[in-house]
């Protein structure tokens, strides 16, 4: 029904004007919606996801906020989701979801090669490129429970930023590149299943 639509819609900041941009099958999930900073695109990751990630497939999809066309931009047999932009438009940290297995991954939109990030671990998500292009932020469960960590694009300068009792994700830096929000469970999570 509604909360399985596959739609991405766009309002005003007051929740106002309501439009739907672009409608995908009944059957799938449209997720992680993510912005252009040049304001020309909307990355969206189309599936199944959270516990049907690890049996359903999930595609990027790149949707223009002018007139709501969709091209798909991935294509292959994982699970891809949560695309961040780098700060130039000119790539994509995803995350890559094959079984058991998270990973990100950086697309380079003009070729369409994509490749690993190395960060060591297998179960990284929810990436988030910093506004000023020098570090990627994400949540790992590489120790245990779920915590928030930062990597250069190139791959160096791995860092954990986060520990807290409970799980800490979906991080997002501040404009000016100086903070991190995220959401914890040192409290307990209400909503989030």
């Amino acid at each position: 029904g509604e909360i399985r639509s596959g739609k991405l819609v766009t309002a005003n900041l007051d929740g106002s004007d309501r439009t739907v941009l672009w409608e995908g099958p009944l059957t799938q999930d449209a997720a992680g919606p993510a912005w252009s900073p040049c304001g020309n695109a909307i990355l969206v990751g189309v599936g199944g996801f959270f516990q049907r990630a690890q049996i359903a497939t999930a595609s990027l999809m790149s949707v223009n906020p002018k007139d709501g066309q969709a091209l798909q931009i991935t294509h292959d047999d994982a699970n891809n989701g949560m695309p961040s932009w780098s700060p130039d438009c000119k790539q994509v940290v995803y995350r890559v979801a094959r079984g058991g297995s998270r990973e990100l991954h950086i697309l380079d939109l003009a070729t369409g090669n994509s490749h690993k990030l190395d960060t060591g671990s297998e179960y990284d998500t929810f990436p988030s490129w910093s506004p000023r292009g020098d570090w990627i932020v994400f949540t790992s469960k590489r120790d245990g429970d779920y915590e928030i960590y930062r990597i250069r694009p190139d791959g160096t300068g791995l860092r954990r930023l986060t520990r807290l009792p409970g799980n800490d994700a979906h991080p997002s830096v501040s404009p000016d590149g100086e903070w991190i929000a995220f959401a914890t469970s040192a409290q307990g999570f209400k909503d989030e299943a």
